[in-house]
């Protein structure tokens, strides 16, 4: 749940609900080989949800209010807490359950969690919260990593790493994850839709180099892995709900309406 209210949080009712109803709507679902993808729009809060086929999560919800100060917070209900960190958190999910759940927070990257009366029994709230001005739109992002009850703890900060990329002409923000599922490297670059804005993106190596081409597309959802011919095929490059990629001018995906689609993308020879 994301939840946001103008003003101040002091006093707020535990029981605090929006004033509002609003109605959900679906600006993309998307089932592909390896993934799935979802965007929900409710009022000003879009969410959307990428999910690899080994059952890694990432959420990315982003909000953007009318300009006043306003207090937002990205809420996960869990019934136990095993181990934390200062952004992350091992997690139980039920008493029936063989696994346990990473939750981190990869922007703001901070977490915290306390008891709550829930369902007639008393389970742990997972949340980060930010205050602000949120005119210009403001993001959470979370992954979410199943682990087996009897797994070792994975390293957070070796398999997830996150940023922003801000496009030079158009100003259009995106947030880029890249997750490491076993030593293969998974990047997601999500911007907020509604706008006809595109991202610029330069892939690089696990390592940090780049890999010498850069790509361009107006897609809310672009996703990047190492192409299955090998490493000199480049990446294998999906967009979702988009019209269009183009690397270093060349275009490679031209859809007449905002679709799917999957290509090779690779440096020029």
């Amino acid at each position: 749940n994301v939840f946001a209210s103008e003003g101040s949080s002091a006093g707020v009712a535990d029981d605090w609900q929006p004033a509002a109803e609003g109605t959900m709507s679906v600006r993309f679902l998307a089932g592909m080989r390896g993934f799935s993808a979802c965007r929900t729009v409710l009022g000003p809060h879009q969410r959307t949800i990428a999910l690899e086929a080994g059952g890694q999560c990432l959420v990315f919800d982003h909000l953007r209010t009318s300009g006043a100060t306003t207090t937002a917070a990205c809420l996960y209900y869990v019934t136990e807490l095993i181990e934390r960190g200062r952004w992350w958190v091992r997690a139980g999910t039920g008493d029936r359950s063989r696994y346990h759940l990473l939750i981190a927070s990869l922007e703001p990257r901070l977490i915290a969690a306390e008891p709550e009366g829930r369902r007639n029994t008393t389970e742990q709230v997972v949340y980060s919260s930010r205050a602000g001005d949120f005119s210009g739109g403001t993001w959470f992002v979370t992954a979410l990593w199943p682990l087996a009850d009897e797994a070792p703890m994975v390293d957070p900060g070796r398999v997830l790493q996150a940023g922003t990329i801000v496009d030079p002409a158009t100003r259009e923000a995106a947030r880029v994850v890249t997750l490491h599922i076993a030593d293969v490297p998974v990047t997601y670059v999500c911007r907020a839709g509604g706008g006809d804005g595109a991202i610029r993106y330069g892939p690089t190596t696990p390592d940090g180099d780049p890999l010498g081409f850069t790509v361009r597309t107006d897609a809310e959802l672009l996703r990047l892995t190492p192409a299955a011919e090998g490493p000199d095929a480049g990446l294998e490059a999906t967009v979702i709900h988009g019209t269009y990629l183009e690397a270093d001018g060349r275009r490679l995906v031209s859809l007449p309406y905002p679709g799917n689609a999957r290509t090779n993308v690779a440096a020029l020879a």
